[in-house]
């Protein structure tokens, strides 16, 4: 590639054979040997591709390094930095090299260098799949291009006499190939003799600087094909060929001048190392190497006082003076022998040292163990006091009765703690561990401390020879011993055996907080231990303030997400919009003595406080976090970006000033903060001052140097301020404990749920200020509920009274009329120049096409629902229920629309050629009758709609101000619905009267349909009646119609129904009013009970 002079002059069909027989080459030595024909096929229509493109003519350095560059990039992206720099070294000296100086066409190592990065194939997946053999095969290009760089550096006289006595082909022989069999002597012959010819040809190239070398090209390529054909790429191996190329050897050759190849090197450096050495892989080691430690319980026995612990082996210490009392456990047993006359025979009690026991009672402090005064049952977990057992100045019987006293509770209540802590913190079986009992075992874990140092500090004392006895430990130990004992009992009072994760955690927390009543004397311990306690739940809090995110993924919090029945749980969609907040509840497998605990947590104040805080402000960090404004929320106060624990820690500190100052106060009072600062600041700023008008500058340094450090060290200190610092651990229990004893000793009042509270609200507030901003302005809710009642409730019935008038038409007349992209349409062109923006979010659909197939319009009505399409959470508001009662509203509105207009709009009936004068006779009054019916039913129809346009006047939006929370909008919201409701009389208790109306309602189409017969059989010309004139004018066939009209009408059976109708309604509203006490309903009931037709 380097040399393009013998190519220059090539005619284009030489060139091109050229090019694809070197192009065969390189992609078999890219691609390796096991590459199928197919795919060499296609590699090479890829590679002619790109070698015809026009871009490779002419390509600029500038193109080329960008691309190099970008390559690079991405290696580093993806944590492979290495090859980007072996890429960028290798292409660099591609470029640099000096023998594209002499070539005829311009930046021919550019395109060079374009080609080659235009044909790689997927480079980042090609080294993440093959990590070792990539960088194995990075190493050995490096190193072969430095070779090279070596070999071109040393002289050429000593480089070419080296090269010309190197033996190649046995040297590569030697090392790397291993010799196939001989192939047929035939073809050796051949390929000498063509060989032969080949020299003979290409003989005039005598000179030196021309010959690169002895071997013709044809066999120097088929060499090096043959080489890479038997490449088998390996991990732990390097990429020369195992097995030796095919074909037999011929003459030797010899090189002599060195070639960019990575054979290419120094013959010592080839010969003494083939391949660079490389450390061997290693497994990846622990951070910290941990030593396997296996429990013998026989070591203990058998390396520390063996020969006392042994029950059959009797110890008698010596006494450590000669007085008889010094040895009073054997002196006594003795005397009871003598004294017995040989009846009785007590053994003699082992002995040892006082200072024996006592390291045996720390030793069971630590590590429970049967030991010499002990016996450990750990099946029953119980500590015997071994008998017949003592030390040298006590009788055994005596110094059992003690231990048993004064010790033995102690050490078990220092072993059950041990076992609830490890039950807490450690996993059994497979259980997870609980975060809040977590916090809980940890806590008493800190609690201990100080009297497991207590015992170590005892045990030293014991170590140094100092005057130690049992009674002193006792002595020393007894507040200690207290600790334990309250420890255990609040661990058995709190610690629930089985159970949910939230209630035994409810249940922690619950009986914590009540044993920090003001009767209790170990108040300040339990609120020590429910403050750590609440740790767990404190971070729940923070990530549910910080990210709206309820982060319970051990179901240990009091409330749990829920999705509402009828949605699809399975929808991602369905979840991130529907899914609400409640309190957890009980399965239904959990046992009746769970439920009782459940059902008197409910009257604890503590849960409940934590439990309406997490309900209420659900709901409002959500909504903040749909509309964007969670993050503004805290970006405007300091008070939520601090830990939630952190700060009820420092809050519960503030509510314990009333009894005096505490211990931040107290230094803080003592550093004058107030006063000193200002009265120093004064002062310095007086002395610099003053010392102005000094011109020498050594002088004046020399007064104001300590001023001027003080200064320094100031702003030192706000710049360490300003620097974010490091999060300190939460404080722990006997932190807290420690500093409640310091505060006072007199018992305190509700501290810590006082303080929890005042936390807790002052959020609340914030939250909700933001949040019923953003339901306001963001979201529109205002809107949204003015337009539901203008639209559903017909408050714009100036609007929509074209809609539904032509709407009852079609209906009547048995058209098409459920047709939903029509009914949409006229519906959004007729709220569109009134309401632009939520035009398009009323959406009618059709629910029944039973229904809706009926001629009968207020059977017809119940057919349609409108939808609307709502913000996500105004939906929280406006719930899919309340927009059921709307439409039940607008369908109702529908009904008594539709009476009244086809009430209005029957005319009167006048019979022709008759004196409006005249006395009636049987056909008139029958008419009269006819039309006081009409009168009749709208005069009802009428008080219903009354009743029911001043119900939807009563509007929503003036009582949003009112709400402090998006829980008491909702709550709000839900009230007005159900006062709808039961003022519409949609309520299971109006259920008869529904049903009534419904009667009335057909009874209206009865009439209706009378109303026509009567006019069918009477003609009038009067310009206010119908024009049903016939051409017949004789009085026979008038009369004829009259007396066939008063054979078949059904006026009394209009009238009798209607009567037992109106009967019907004004009962069901004297019970509603008078029994059930429904005051809103009284002037409808008078409407119609003195309306009543008898």
């Amino acid at each position: 590639m380097c040399d393009k002079k013998p190519t220059a002059n090539m005619s284009a069909d030489t060139r091109n054979a050229l090019i694809s027989e070197h192009l065969q080459k390189l992609i078999k030595s890219v691609a390796g040997p096991n590459i199928t024909a197919k795919q060499q096929r296609k590699m090479e229509q890829i590679a002619r591709k790109h070698i015809r493109h026009s871009s490779y003519m002419s390509t600029t350095s500038h193109e080329v390094t960008q691309a190099r560059d970008d390559l690079v990039k991405r290696f580093q992206e993806e944590n492979m930095a290495p090859f980007g720099e072996a890429i960028k070294e290798l292409s660099t000296q591609l470029v640099e090299d000096p023998v594209w100086q002499d070539h005829p066409q311009t930046d021919v190592q550019w395109s060079v260098l374009d080609f080659m990065l235009s044909m790689t194939n997927a480079p980042i997946q090609n080294v993440r799949r093959n990590r070792q053999q990539m960088d194995q095969c990075r190493l050995s290009a490096l190193a072969a291009v430095k070779a090279c760089d070596n070999a071109s550096n040393s002289k050429d006289v000593a480089s070419n006499s080296l090269e010309a006595d190197t033996d190649w082909l046995k040297l590569l022989s030697e090392d790397f190939l291993e010799w196939q069999t001989p192939v047929d002597s035939s073809d050796s012959q051949e390929e000498q003799s063509e060989e032969s010819d080949v020299h003979e040809t290409s003989g005039s190239v005598d000179s030196p600087e021309e010959s690169k070398t002895t071997l013709k090209p044809k066999d120097m390529a088929r060499v090096y094909k043959d080489a890479m054909e038997n490449v088998k790429l390996r991990v732990e191996q390097t990429y020369v060929p195992e097995s030796a190329r095919s074909g037999t050897s011929g003459q030797s050759f010899h090189i002599n001048a060195p070639v960019n190849l990575a054979l290419v090197a120094p013959l010592e450096e080839i010969r003494r190392s083939n391949f660079i050495p490389l450390p061997p892989l290693e497994p990846p080691k622990l951070y910290t190497q941990h030593t396997p430690c296996v429990r013998d319980e026989k070591l203990l026995p058998q390396q520390i006082h063996s020969h006392w612990w042994r029950q059959n082996i009797h110890i008698h210490t010596k006494p450590p003076d000669s007085d008889p009392l010094s040895n009073f456990a054997i002196s006594h047993v003795q005397f009871l022998n003598k004294q017995s006359l040989g009846l009785v025979q007590h053994p003699l009690p082992n002995t040892t040292t006082e200072r024996c026991l006592l390291r045996e009672i720390i030793f069971m402090f630590i590590s429970p163990v049967s030991c010499c005064f002990f016996e450990v049952d750990k099946q029953r977990c119980v500590i015997r006091v071994r008998p017949n057992v003592s030390i040298c100045s006590v009788t055994a019987d005596g110094l059992k009765a003690a231990l048993e006293s004064e010790l033995l509770p102690a050490l078990a209540d220092m072993w059950q703690l041990r076992q609830t802590i490890d039950k807490l913190t450690l996993r059994h079986n497979g259980q997870h561990i609980i975060g809040t009992l977590e916090c809980f075992a940890n806590g008493l874990r800190d609690l201990l401390q100080p009297i497991k140092r207590s015992l170590l500090a005892y045990e030293e004392r014991v170590l140094n020879e100092e005057h130690v006895s049992l009674i002193q430990f006792i002595r020393h130990m007894h507040k200690h011993f207290r600790m334990l004992q309250l420890l255990r009992y609040l661990s058995s009072k709190a610690v629930l055996p089985s159970g949910p994760p939230h209630l035994r955690c409810a249940y922690l927390l619950s009986q914590l907080y009540q044993q920090t009543r003001m009767h209790k004397p170990h108040q300040k311990l339990a609120i020590a231990l429910l403050l750590v306690s609440l740790n767990a739940y404190c971070k729940i809090f923070d990530g549910w303030w910080r990210r709206a995110k309820l982060e319970d993924r051990q179901s240990q919090f009091i409330v749990e997400r829920w999705m509402p029945q009828g949605e699809d749980a399975a929808s991602d969609e369905s979840w991130d919009g529907r899914v609400l907040i409640r309190q957890r509840q009980l399965g239904e497998q959990e046992s009746a003595e769970n439920r009782q605990i459940f059902k008197k947590l409910q009257g604890c104040p503590f849960y409940q406080l934590l439990l309406e805080h997490s309900l209420t402000s659900s709901e409002t960090q959500d909504l903040l976090a749909s509309v964007n404004l969670l993050g503004d929320m805290l970006a405007t106060t300091n008070e939520i970006r601090s830990r939630f624990y952190d700060e009820l820690h420092a809050q519960l500190f503030v509510q314990l000033r009333v009894y005096g100052e505490t211990e931040g106060d107290t230094q803080l009072a003592n550093s004058h903060m107030g006063q000193e600062p200002s009265e120093q600041l004064a002062f310095e700023e007086q002395l610099l001052s003053s010392v102005e008008d000094i011109k020498n500058t050594d002088l004046l340094s020399l007064l104001t140097q300590s001023v001027r450090k003080k200064q320094q060290e100031r702003e030192r200190e706000r710049e360490r301020q300003r620097q974010p610092q490091r999060r300190p651990p939460p404080a722990g229990a006997v932190e807290v404990l420690q500093r409640l004893e310091h505060i006072t000793q007199l018992q305190l009042k509700d501290v810590l749920s006082e303080a929890l509270k005042e936390i807790l609200l002052r959020r609340q507030s914030l939250a909700n200020q933001c949040a019923i901003k953003a339901i306001k302005v963001e979201l529109e809710l205002g809107e949204s509920v003015r337009f539901l009642r203008h639209v559903l409730l017909l408050e714009a019935d100036h609007l929509l009274r074209p809609y539904y008038t032509k709407l009852f038409r079609e209906i009547e007349a048995g058209a098409s009329w459920a047709q939903v992209p029509l009914l949409n349409m006229e519906l959004y062109d007729l709220l569109l120049p009134q309401y632009a923006d939520m035009a398009g979010r009323a959406i009618v659909r059709i629910i029944s096409q039973m229904q809706a197939s009926s001629s009968k319009v207020y059977e017809a009505v119940e057919a349609i629902e409108l939808e609307f399409d709502l913000f996500e959470h105004v939906q929280r508001i406006v719930t899919p229920a309340n927009l059921q009662t709307y439409n039940s509203v607008w369908r109702l509105m529908l009904k008594v629309k539709w009476a009244a207009w086809k009430l209005e709009n029957m005319v009167f009936i006048r019979r022709p050629r008759r004196d409006i004068y005249a006395p009636l006779d049987l056909l008139g009054l029958t008419v009269r009758r006819l039309e006081i019916l009409r009168f009749w039913l709208m005069y009802l129809n009428n008080s219903l709609h009354t009743h029911i346009m001043q119900v939807v006047s009563q509007q929503f939006e003036p009582q949003i101000d009112k709400c402090r929370n998006i829980r008491e909008l909702s709550t709000l919201h839900e009230q007005y619905m159900r006062q709808l409701s039961s003022h519409c009389l949609l309520n299971d208790e109006a259920a008869a009267f529904r049903i009534a109306l419904e009667q009335l309602f057909h009874l209206v189409f009865v009439l209706d349909m009378e109303w026509t017969s009567c006019s069918s059989y009477l003609a009038d010309a009067h310009p206010l009646a119908l024009d049903v004139s016939s051409d017949g004018d004789g009085d026979d066939e008038g009369n004829a119609k009259c007396l066939q009209y008063l054979a078949l009408n059904q006026v009394v059976e209009i009238e009798m129904t209607y009567i037992r109708c109106h009967q019907t309604l004004a009962e069901i509203l004297n019970n509603l009013v008078y029994k059930h006490d429904h005051s809103y309903l009284t002037a409808l009931e008078s409407a119609i009970n003195t309306s009543v037709p008898h």
